[in-house]
């Protein structure tokens, strides 16, 4: 939430499709700069923010919710969403009607 605005908002979603099920993580948040986008998930990157000189964090979060997702051979993405960072995670069929 340190990238959103004075009032920041989270939506959660669960979708079936035809690979199994999508969750979303949406915020209303500024984005990421399309120059960082494909580093995000990288350990210690952090972004940094146009109404400051200070990074805070650290840069595992989403760098430790990458490898989970990996150990589980699942897929996991982000993209701008205008406002906002969109992050997905599509689970495998095979996983879900074990």
């Amino acid at each position: 939430m340190k990238y959103s605005d004075e009032n920041p908002s989270v939506i959660i979603s669960a979708v079936s499709n035809e690979m199994g099920m999508a969750i979303s993580v949406l915020d209303n948040g500024m984005g990421v700069p399309k120059k960082d986008l494909p580093f995000i998930f990288d350990k210690f990157y952090r972004v940094e923010r146009k109404d400051s000189k200070e990074i805070e964090g650290f840069g595992i979060g989403l760098a430790y919710v990458k490898k989970i997702v990996q150990m589980h051979e699942w897929k996991i993405k982000a993209e701008n969403n205008n406002p906002g960072l969109k992050i997905t995670i599509q689970i495998p069929k095979s996983d879900i009607y074990e």
